[in-house]
């Protein structure tokens, strides 16, 4: 079990949680995956196994269930259920065995993928920690039958093998309002006059990206012009995040981070 965000990611971040396995000897018949996960990420329902190896078998039975809840009196979970072979004219399929890593069992470098579920971290998930996504049994996911992993294989239900857990660590992200070049939550006249100043006399900003007014990457004359011409000559609104509302830069550049006390998380 694995995420697809980066190493780092942040408060509103959307992504992934992906199921792959590993095995070798054997050919499974189905398996049930239950998870418990913390309730600062909201896990979907819509299963995508587009370049899955379960795509290629084909599958019979899929069953979802997300428990998103965290004041039902237990934790967050996920239930996934797979069954190859549950249909008519019952021609044995299974996942196949795994190719050999070159370490040992518990390497990804051979493993195969699943399927995967949506996942996004809410935007009140605190920063600086991570947040846990472990295997875990007897939970009962939105119903009342208490579930735990289990793999089929030869048509026994077996449950002791190894399970790799997973976490998404949040970091704060910056976020400002574009052409706000003097930090005071507002765009008027004083932005560009810092904008001028920081260009010309060296004035010290706390957010380079704000100053940006064109969001080119790049400060210089256009930027102050951009700023004058959107407060008094119907020109074009600053881009992205905009100078009406803090945002991240949803474009990237060389400019340095921005150094402020305006963040995505706390």
């Amino acid at each position: 079990m694995t995420t697809s965000f980066p190493e780092e990611a942040h408060a509103g971040e959307s992504g992934e949680l992906c199921f792959y396995y590993y095995d070798g000897d054997d050919y499974i018949q189905g398996m049930t995956m239950t998870a418990c996960y913390d309730c600062a990420l909201t896990v979907g329902t819509e299963w995508d196994w587009a370049g899955s190896i379960v795509e290629q078998v084909g599958v019979e039975y899929l069953a979802v269930q997300v428990d998103d809840d965290d004041t039902d009196g237990d934790d967050c979970e996920v239930v996934v259920a797979i069954l190859m072979d549950a249909l008519p004219p019952f021609d044995g399929q299974t996942l196949p065995q795994t190719p050999q890593g070159p370490n040992d069992a518990t390497t990804w470098d051979a493993s195969m993928l699943i399927g995967c579920l949506p996942l996004t971290i809410d935007e009140d998930a605190s920063c600086d920690s991570a947040h846990d996504i472990s295997w875990c049994n007897g939970i009962n996911g939105n119903g009342n039958v208490t579930l735990y992993n289990n793999v089929v294989i030869d048509f026994q239900s077996l449950q002791n093998y190894a399970r790799n857990d997973t976490s998404v660590y949040v970091v704060p992200e910056e976020v400002f309002q574009r052409g706000d070049c003097n930090g005071d939550d507002k765009v008027d006249l004083a932005d560009a006059a810092t904008m001028l100043a920081n260009q010309f006399s060296g004035l010290p900003v706390g957010c380079e990206d704000a100053c940006d007014t064109n969001d080119d990457g790049i400060l210089n004359m256009a930027d102050p012009v951009a700023a004058l011409n959107w407060l008094f000559k119907f020109g074009a609104e600053p881009p992205a995040p905009g100078p009406f509302s803090d945002g991240p830069d949803p474009t990237g550049d060389s400019l340095p981070e921005c150094n402020s006390d305006d963040t995505t998380c706390t």
